[in-house]
């Protein structure tokens, strides 16, 4: 059975993903658009997802989830959810970053 799916990707003019949707029979089941700020590093993405709404009927989301990224020169250093926040604490002379505040709530 082929499940004819369909991936379509958008780039701005520095090569950046800046969008994305994801369709099924015919039917989006997932957008997302991500921002950036003036220095190329992602800041931001919301995604929509197919769900079904009051009247039964299924279409995209109205409400996006959102992931924010915090970063300290190119190091990133926080995800945050609307469930998570993660941060990442880089410490000289060690080789790997250090998470902290692993799936606390916000």
């Amino acid at each position: 059975m082929h499940d004819e799916r369909t991936h379509h990707y958008h780039y701005d003019s520095q090569h950046r993903l800046v969008f994305y949707t994801r369709i099924q029979h015919g039917e989006p089941q997932v957008e997302s658009r991500y921002l950036y700020d003036p220095l190329g590093r992602r800041t931001g993405k919301r995604v929509w997802r197919r769900e079904r709404d009051l009247t039964g009927w299924m279409s995209l989301s109205r409400k996006p989830e959102e992931t924010w990224y915090g970063w300290d020169g190119d190091r990133l250093t926080t995800v945050q959810t609307q469930q998570t926040r993660i941060q990442t604490v880089y410490q000289p002379g060690k080789l790997h970053a250090a998470p902290e505040n692993r799936n606390r709530e916000w």
